[in-house]
């Protein structure tokens, strides 16, 4: 079992995708998170983002990312590594106890306002427990999450209404969902309704959909974030007025379809454990678990 050696941070999206995309793609489905926010870096949906690797002797041992304000975004640890090495030595980093080295980059300062940390359940809670250790800070799990992966859409009950991309004229009613949808499933999570909005009526990397019967709009999903060779199905939302007709159902299933019948090998999605209803349903779609996420939220530091 080889010790981690250091820190490298990156300072472009493409020069880290060529250092970790044969390393998260070992795991694709696992890791749909981290390479579908670095196709959106790719495609300049954020500025200034924290990249960087803990590489020992076994080559990459974790990739993990952050775009500000967000949560920091871990990945699996490489087999063979030892997990608590691994975490340490990417929260000393990040802390500025020991230094990251740069690959052509500034290292970068110290990053002790970090709000918490995302990723494969057993890695983001031992990387909780360094951090927050050393800065004198605690933590809990905001949500507990599953990654679950579809590649064939099992039949859906049919429902009345159709499938439709929004468009411009539906930019008010997506402000309003998408608001809804983060405030009810994303609590606490920073947020800019009107960027959000930007990002899926412009960005490349990002689509959504509406269920419309008879005119009007009943849910939303979207598809955002590619992988290589999948792409991951959120926003999945319907007013609470309009709920447990099957109409986010058959969205999610047509939305899946579509994605699969243009050339993708599977999709993605996350589900809140806490909510076995929607995890049901998802599976009855097609969707089969991959693996346990944990989104952990650290305290203010102390005054």
């Amino acid at each position: 079992m080889d010790e981690p050696e250091l820190v490298r941070r990156y300072d472009s999206a493409a020069g880290f995708r060529a250092a970790v995309e044969p390393y998260l793609m070992r795991h694709e489905a696992e890791h749909c998170l981290p390479l579908g926010i670095l196709s959106g870096l790719e495609a300049g949906e954020w500025g200034d983002p924290f990249l960087a690797t803990v590489d020992g002797a076994g080559g990459t041992a974790l990739v993990a990312m952050r775009t500000p304000p967000h949560r920091l975004i871990v990945s699996q640890v490489r087999d063979g590594a030892d997990p608590v090495a691994v975490v340490g030595a990417l929260a000393d980093a990040l802390g500025g106890t020991t230094p990251a080295v740069p690959n052509g980059d500034a290292a970068g300062s110290a990053d002790h306002d970090l709000p918490g940390v995302v990723g494969d359940v057993h890695v983001a809670e031992a990387f909780a427990e360094h951090w927050c250790a050393a800065h004198g800070r605690s933590w809990r799990t905001a949500m507990s999450e599953r990654i679950y992966r579809c590649d064939h859409v099992e039949p859906v009950p049919a429902v009345e209404g159709r499938m439709r991309p929004v468009t411009e004229g539906d930019r008010g009613l997506l402000r309003a969902w998408i608001t809804a949808f983060v405030d009810e499933s994303l609590p606490g999570e920073p947020f800019d309704a009107d960027a959000h909005v930007e990002r899926v009526l412009a960005s490349p990397v990002r689509r959504m959909w509406l269920w419309d019967v008879g005119g009007e709009p009943v849910a939303m999903t979207a598809a955002v974030g590619p992988t290589p060779n999948g792409i991951r199905i959120s926003y999945v939302y319907t007013p609470v007025a309009k709920r447990r007709r099957g109409y986010a159902t058959s969205l999610v299933a047509g939305v899946t379809r579509a994605m699969l019948d243009e050339g993708r090998r599977f999709c993605f999605l996350f589900t809140d454990l806490a909510n076995p209803t929607s995890n049901a349903i998802y599976q009855r779609i097609g969707y089969r678990p991959v693996s346990d996420v944990a989104a952990i939220d650290f305290a203010a530091e102390p005054g």
